[in-house]
C-alpha cells in the first residue's frame, strides 16, 4: 500500500505533464494513460518490510505539518494583538 502509494508519487510530476488542455482544466488521455510506466511490485514481503521502515518516517512527517499548522494559527492570532500592543513582551 505505502510502497504503491510512493510509487505513484515519484511518477506524479511525470503524470502531470501528459495533461493536456487550457483554462487550468487539464486532462489525461486514456491513450497518454495507457502508455504510462508500468509499476512493477516487489513481493508482499519487501513491501511489508519497506512499510515497517517507512511509516515513522511519515508519521513524524504529518506530526510535523500538523505542529507547523497550529504554530501558524497562533501567529496569525497573536502578531496582530502584538502590534497593536494588546499583548505586552
Amino acid at each position: 500500500k505505502v510502497f504503491l502509494g510512493r510509487a505513484i508519487e515519484f511518477l506524479s510530476s511525470y503524470i502531470e505533464s501528459l495533461g493536456k488542455g487550457a483554462t487550468n482544466q487539464t486532462e489525461l488521455s486514456r491513450k497518454d494513460l495507457n502508455g504510462l510506466v508500468k509499476i512493477v511490485l516487489p513481493s508482499n514481503e519487501v513491501m511489508g518490510e519497506f512499510e515497517i521502515l517507512t511509516l515513522p518516517n511519515y508519521h513524524t512527517m504529518y506530526n510535523l505539518i500538523n505542529q507547523n499548522r497550529l504554530l501558524r494559527e497562533a501567529r496569525d492570532l497573536l502578531l496582530p494583538r502584538l502590534m497593536l500592543g494588546h499583548i505586552e513582551v
